[in-house]
C-alpha cells in the first residue's frame, strides 16, 4: 500500500497499524489493544537487535558471525504454570473425568443393591421386607456395603494409573482418595435413587442409569476436553450439580487450581447430593406396599 491507502485502511480498522521504513522505523497505529501491542513489541525487537549488530560492528566486528549465530538461536523461555506453580498435563482433563466416571459406574452397584429392598423383585427382597429391621437401616446398610466394593474399584484404577500409566498426581494421592471416596458415594447413592423407582422395568432402570453416568461424564470433558469449559460459560449451574463435573473439578482443584474453597465446596455439594439421594431413596421404598408376601 502506498501512504494514503494505508491510513484510509486504518481509519477504517481494515489493519492495524502501519510500518514506516525509513533511517528510524516508525508505527503509527489509531487504537491500544492486543494486535498494536504486539505490532509495537515487533518494532522494539527490531529496534533492539539492529542496535545490537550496530554495536557489534563498531566494537567487535570480528564477532559479527557469532553473534548473529546467538541473536537468531531462539529458545522457549516460556514455561507454562498453574496458579499454584504446577506444570500443566493438557491429558489430565481426560483421566480426570475418567475417574469420575468410575466414581458414577458405582450406581450400577447400588441399583443391584436396591432391587435386593423390593420384594416384589426376588426372593431375597422377599424375606429382608417381613423382617421387623426399619427400611432405613437396611438402605443405610446397602449403601455402605455397595459404597466400600466401589470405593475398592476406584483405588484400583487411582493405583494402575500412579503406578502403570506413571501419571502425575503432584503428590496428593490422599486428597485423590478423599475425592474418590466422595465421588463413589455419590455414585452408589444415584443407583439406589433409580433402583428404588418401583413402576419402572428393570431394563428401563439399566438405561437410564447408564445414559445418567455417560452424560455426567461427557458434560465433565471425558470425550471432549472443551465440554466442561463450554458448559461453563453457557449453562454454568449444570456443573454445579453434575457429579461428574465436580469430582473432575476437585481434582483440579489440589493437583492444578490450588483452590481449597472451590475443593471442600465440591466435595460438600457431593455430599449433600449423596443424603438427597439416599432420603429419596428410603422415601420410595417405605412407600411400596405389597399384597402378598
Amino acid at each position: 500500500m502506498d501512504e494514503s491507502a494505508a491510513l484510509t485502511a486504518l481509519k477504517n480498522k481494515e489493519i492495524s497499524g502501519i510500518y514506516y521504513n525509513e533511517m528510524t522505523p516508525s508505527l503509527t497505529v489509531n487504537t491500544h489493544g492486543i494486535p498494536e501491542s504486539i505490532l509495537q513489541s515487533v518494532l522494539e525487537s527490531y529496534n533492539n537487535n539492529l542496535h545490537t549488530i550496530q554495536n557489534i560492528l563498531k566494537k567487535h566486528p570480528s564477532g559479527i558471525l557469532e553473534g548473529l549465530s546467538q541473536m537468531t538461536d531462539t529458545r522457549d523461555l516460556v514455561q507454562e504454570l498453574s496458579l499454584g506453580g504446577k506444570t500443566i498435563d493438557g491429558n489430565s482433563q481426560f483421566f480426570y473425568a475418567l475417574i469420575a466416571m468410575a466414581c458414577l459406574y458405582g450406581c450400577f452397584i447400588g441399583f443391584g443393591a436396591a432391587i435386593t429392598l423390593q420384594a416384589n423383585l426376588t426372593a431375597l427382597a422377599t424375606r429382608r421386607c417381613v423382617t421387623p429391621t426399619h427400611k432405613l437401616k437396611l438402605i443405610l446398610s446397602e449403601q455402605i456395603t455397595s459404597f466400600l466394593l466401589g470405593y475398592t474399584d476406584v483405588i484400583i484404577l487411582l493405583i494402575y494409573l500412579s503406578i502403570m500409566l506413571k501419571l502425575d498426581f503432584q503428590g496428593q494421592i490422599g486428597k485423590m482418595l478423599i475425592i474418590s471416596l466422595f465421588g463413589s458415594l455419590i455414585g452408589v447413592s444415584v443407583g439406589l435413587f433409580v433402583g428404588s423407582l418401583g413402576k419402572l422395568s428393570e431394563g428401563i432402570k439399566v438405561a437410564v442409569i447408564l445414559a445418567i453416568s455417560m452424560v455426567c461424564s461427557f458434560l465433565a470433558g471425558l470425550m471432549n476436553s472443551n465440554m466442561k469449559d463450554l458448559v461453563e460459560k453457557h449453562a454454568p449451574i449444570i456443573n454445579r450439580i453434575n457429579p461428574a463435573a465436580l469430582i473432575s473439578d476437585a481434582f483440579y482443584c489440589i493437583n492444578v487450581y490450588n483452590d481449597t474453597a472451590r475443593y471442600y465446596r465440591n466435595l460438600v455439594t457431593l455430599a449433600v447430593m449423596s443424603a438427597a439421594f439416599v432420603m429419596a431413596s428410603f422415601l420410595l421404598i417405605r412407600r411400596n406396599r405389597y399384597d402378598s408376601i
